[in-house]
């Protein structure tokens, strides 16, 4: 039955110019297997697939002569846009509320992030460097703080998080539904 599934794999990968070696680990579980257990842990599912890519693959495209190689441990490496986001709108929300419990403090400067410049630049929370608001009417008390604008910030940037996450969500997403859907 396994070597039939196997097979049935094998001629659809030529049949796309892709082929797939690898092996296992030593605790004789695949990456896929690992990431779909975790992916299942997240999800609050259990995982249905027996077997997925191997932790060391090398993915090559045959018909176009291109090898990409990869392994599964490099494509889990480098965090997507929007997980970088993720890290830099929560960040930029705890400076943001930082603001605001700071409204009334004597001589408090507000703060904040351009989140666009480093997603742009490639930064994540750790290596973004602070800005210094500006208020548009300067207080007696030297505090920085509009109460207006950090309102209107603090919601603009809670609805790009949670845009973050319904991408992030949906990404996983349909990985758990291609590891669903394997044939093995």
């Amino acid at each position: 039955m396994r070597e039939e599934s196997m097979t049935k794999i094998e001629s659809i990968q030529a049949s796309i110019g892709l082929t797939v070696k690898g092996s296992t680990s030593a605790e004789g579980k695949t990456a896929g297997q690992m990431f779909s257990a975790t992916l299942a842990n997240a999800l609050g599912s259990t995982p249905k697939v027996a077997m997925a890519l191997p932790p060391v693959a090398t993915i090559q495209h045959t018909q176009f002569d291109l090898p990409l190689n990869l392994t599964a441990a490099k494509i889990w490496q480098q965090p997507s846009i929007n997980e970088r986001a993720l890290g830099l709108r929560a960040y930029r929300q705890e400076l943001l509320a930082s603001n605001i419990a700071n409204a009334d403090t004597p001589g408090y400067v507000a703060v904040d992030i351009d989140v666009e410049k480093a997603l742009k630049t490639g930064k994540s929370k750790d290596d973004v460097s602070l800005q210094f608001r500006l208020p548009a009417q300067g207080s007696i008390d030297g505090n920085t703080v509009d109460m207006d604008v950090e309102r209107a910030q603090f919601a603009h940037n809670s609805l790009m998080y949670e845009y973050s996450v319904d991408r992030v969500k949906g990404r996983f997403k349909e990985l758990d539904d291609l590891l669903k859907n394997t044939p093995y």
